[in-house]
């Protein structure tokens, strides 16, 4: 098996787990973080210039910082041959796939999406998991050994537009259906906005261009499990904070970054862009920036008209 020389631009939860399994896999790695960390397996480093060398660059950082890091790495020359997206969400001024950005800050690149249900504690305790990850077809034979399969096994996915939609839209379900659990509404429920959450994925993604086949992955339809049925997803315990009466500005102070708040902001103007029927998305965009009462809301989404559960652009379910 070839070894690479791997750069992780993030050292976060999700950033040292990705570091650890490409250790673990045989490669050089060094990691970046703008504060000073540790790690006894690899080299850490603050200074971007020290990752020019990489054969492979996986940025893993909140999506609210990933425009100014990718402007940062500009600035320090790097030239990648392959810059792969862990980070999931939307631009927030625009609402653009975060391709966007790549495309824009290294057009010359080849661009890999990775994505999936991974707790990130969990493999770092040693938990097996698994991921898609989209990259052009040439790549996957270098890809598909970039990690450590016994901790985190990938598949190749062919889809860049829907791996990234599942990414992003499945944190806004989870404030759902957090908000559900918290208010006691029952497992009836949960799963209602689960699998109706997962049908305004594929509406979105179908729209967009994206593979409908994706978000029955794990991309798609994984990681909406994962996050919406998972304590540790916080997006769930964000929703579930505001159902027993917290702020929205409360509940982020006690949890931290929650990336459904700023894709649900980024979301509308992607919908301003891209009209589509988001119901679910929408009552949680609605209930974030307080302009309906909860239960008003519910009833909202409980009262439209009843229809056919499939059509043409949403899965078999």
């Amino acid at each position: 098996m070839e070894k690479y020389h791997i750069g992780i631009v993030g050292h976060g939860a999700w950033g040292r787990a990705l570091a650890k399994c490409a250790h673990e896999a045989g490669h050089l790695v060094t990691a970046w973080s703008r504060q000073h960390t540790t790690a006894s397996d690899y080299q850490l480093t603050q200074s971007l210039t020290d990752l020019a060398p990489c054969d492979i660059l996986i940025v893993a950082i909140p999506s609210a910082a990933l425009k100014d890091v990718l402007s940062d790495m500009q600035a320090a020359a790097l030239a990648p041959p392959l810059l792969i997206n862990a980070t999931k969400g939307l631009e927030q001024s625009t609402g653009h796939l975060l391709s966007t950005l790549y495309q824009e800050a290294f057009p010359q690149a080849a661009r890999g999406v990775l994505s999936g249900p991974n707790l990130a504690h969990e493999i770092s305790a040693g938990l097996s998991a698994a991921s898609s990850l989209y990259c052009p077809t040439a790549f996957w034979p270098k890809l598909k050994t970039l990690f450590n399969p016994l901790s985190l096994r990938l598949y190749h996915c062919t889809d860049e537009i829907g791996i990234q939609i599942g990414g992003a839209l499945k944190n806004i379900i989870a404030i759902a259906t957090g908000y559900c659990h918290g208010a006691k509404l029952g497992k009836n429920m949960e799963a209602l906005v689960m699998t109706r959450g997962l049908h305004e994925m594929v509406r979105l993604g179908a729209r967009l261009g994206a593979q409908v086949s994706t978000f029955s992955g794990l991309s798609g339809m994984g990681d909406t499990i994962l996050t919406c049925s998972s304590l540790q997803s916080r997006n769930f315990r964000f929703g579930m904070m505001l159902s027993e009466g917290s702020t929205v500005s409360e509940a982020l102070h006690q949890i931290g970054t929650v990336e459904g708040v700023s894709t649900a902001s980024s979301l509308t103007k992607l919908l301003n862009q891209h009209p589509v029927d988001l119901p679910i998305c929408q009552a949680v965009i609605q209930l974030i920036q307080n302009q309906k009462k909860p239960a008003d809301l519910i009833q909202m989404l409980l009262a439209r008209p009843l229809k056919k559960e499939t059509d043409h652009d949403t899965l078999p379910l």
